[in-house]
């Protein structure tokens, strides 16, 4: 094979070991590399086409030497790490190399699997002297191990339980003292007794005097934990008082171990399918959802002993009607029935006499009756000046407090709120039209406090529970005096005071005299300044 002329040709890279170094001598790595690399940066410039390394004068000899140096470092080097991170020295007489490292000693992990054996020190003679005093060592604190429940309230036993006049169980008197209920409203005082005796019953009052504690209270003390079936079943108009509904039956059957289910749209019917195949006693809902369920088969009521129809008004105005016909239908006929609402129209009255057996009426005030602690005030502006006059109104009168503001239409309710907005003011806007992660967020920010102005609809603001809202503004007069009582219903809750403002443009007058008529002289005129 003839060989290549290295010496004329650029085709190849030519290696020499340097004069230099001292000769039978292991060249280092900076030796080795630093040829390699010094020659390659001279000949970047001139070489076109991929080089060749021809060795020549024992550099091959040197480099490999070099490199099974370098390899034999590494092996010892590894092998010192294993036998360091594996042997557990036994004094510190050891030789340092055998021990533990630092940072590998450091850790607080590793304190109990390698810990290090202290030298023997030889100890002093004992001297006698006073023992040592006892010291009483305190009682371990409870866990959740040892404790399932560690905020449960401390309750004296007793053979019998009152809330009020009436007779429960230890586990809602528990719940009860645990959410500070101390003393029942008076359309609870009214309606626990019936129901606790098995009897329909028909209530009738304004919001915020605390229906759903007057039918939860009864409907969870019924209810037995252990049958495992849906024995109760809470219908509503809406989505957030389906939640609002839930969230309460839950607390006050925090102690009785009750499933308790909501279904609504706009959440995933999986996600119901899957909570109705656990251990579920209680299902809170609308209407339109219980359907979907009953039609599905993944919801069962025949083992229903209790109904309740919260806000039955409102379900009517909505147009529920049909559906609650469909799904008492599937009920039992022998069951318990309980029918809350506002007011009383007449197609009320008729699934009244169609579907509940004698009822206990139970009416608390007047059917227009609002609520005592509210001031009623409304203003004469120009229809063109409504966003001016509520920006005005938020920024100088409402004092840190939470107001909601009803308008008539969903576009309505997103062009205020962004108008707010825009003025610097923290408002969220609540309607139908919003998917129920956006209305959830929405009711997330303003019960926290994030957002301290809500703009809503009617139907999503209807049966709502904020009792910190101190201002109610009807933005848009409503359409009848009715709506103007659920409306202004939203404040002064559970005994707070509260203010209801009405803005009343120069298309409103005919509505206005309506109102006035119907309030006996409540509702009073106020100037805004602009």
């Amino acid at each position: 094979m003839n060989q290549p002329d290295v010496q004329n040709s650029l085709d190849y890279f030519v290696v020499e070991p340097l004069t230099s170094r001292t000769p039978n001598t292991t060249p280092t790595m900076a030796d080795a590399f630093g040829d390699l690399f010094v020659a390659w940066a001279c000949l970047a410039d001139t070489l076109e086409k991929p080089t060749q390394i021809h060795w020549k004068s024992g550099a091959r000899f040197r480099y490999n030497q070099m490199v099974d140096n370098i390899l034999d470092r590494e092996h010892k080097r590894n092998s010192l790490i294993f036998k360091r991170r594996n042997t557990e020295p036994t004094s510190q007489a050891e030789s340092p190399l055998n021990r533990l490292p630092r940072w590998w000693r450091r850790l607080p992990w590793r304190k109990d699997r390698d810990s290090l054996s202290l030298p023997e020190v030889e100890q002093p003679p004992q001297v006698s002297s006073a023992p040592p005093p006892q010291v009483v060592q305190s009682p371990p604190l409870a866990t959740r191990r040892n404790n399932a429940r560690p905020n449960r309230p401390l309750l004296d036993k007793a053979s019998h339980y009152w809330f009020g006049t009436h007779k429960v169980s230890r586990e809602v008197a528990l719940a009860l003292k645990a959410i500070a209920y101390e003393e029942p409203t008076r359309i609870q005082s009214e309606c626990i007794g019936p129901l606790l005796a098995g009897n329909d019953v028909v209530g009738q009052a304004h919001t915020g005097t605390g229906k759903t504690a007057a039918f939860g209270i009864p409907l969870v003390d019924l209810t037995n934990p252990s049958e495992v079936c849906i024995q109760g079943l809470i219908l509503v108009p809406t989505r957030e008082l389906a939640m609002q509904v839930r969230d309460e039956i839950v607390r006050l059957a925090q102690f009785r171990r009750l499933g308790v289910v909501a279904c609504y749209g706009g959440q995933p019917i999986s996600k119901q399918i899957a909570a109705l195949k656990r251990r579920t006693h209680i299902v809170v809902g609308t209407p339109g959802r219980v359907l979907d369920h009953l039609g599905k088969g993944t919801l069962r009521l025949e083992a229903v002993r209790t109904v309740i129809l919260d806000e039955a008004d409102e379900m009517l105005d909505i147009g529920f009607l049909p559906d609650i016909e469909r799904i008492l239908g599937r009920t039992p006929r022998h069951r318990q029935t309980a029918l809350f609402s506002a007011t009383m129209p007449s197609p009320i009255r008729r699934i009244v006499g169609r579907h509940m057996r004698s009822p206990v009426w139970i009416q608390i005030g007047n059917e227009i009756e609002t609520a005592p602690d509210v001031r009623q005030v409304y203003f004469e502006v120009l229809e063109q000046d409504r966003v001016h006059a509520c920006v005005r109104l938020l920024k100088t009168q409402m004092n840190g407090g939470k107001v909601l503001v009803f308008r008539k239409t969903k576009v309505g309710v997103d062009n205020l709120a962004q108008a707010l907005q825009r003025q610097g003011i923290a408002a969220a806007g609540i309607h139908g039209g919003l998917l129920q992660s956006e209305r959830n967020a929405a009711m997330r920010s303003f019960h926290a406090g994030e957002r301290k102005v809500l703009v809503a609809t009617n139907v999503a603001a209807r049966g709502l529970d904020i009792p910190q809202i101190s201002h109610v503004v009807n933005y848009d007069m409503p359409q009848n005096l009715e709506e103007y009582v659920h409306r202004i219903g939203r404040t002064a809750r559970m005994g707070r005071d509260g203010t209801a403002i009405t803005f009343v443009t120069e298309w409103d007058f005919p509505m206005l005299d309506l109102l006035q008529d119907g309030l006996a002289g409540e509702l009073k005129q106020e100037t805004l300044p602009l």
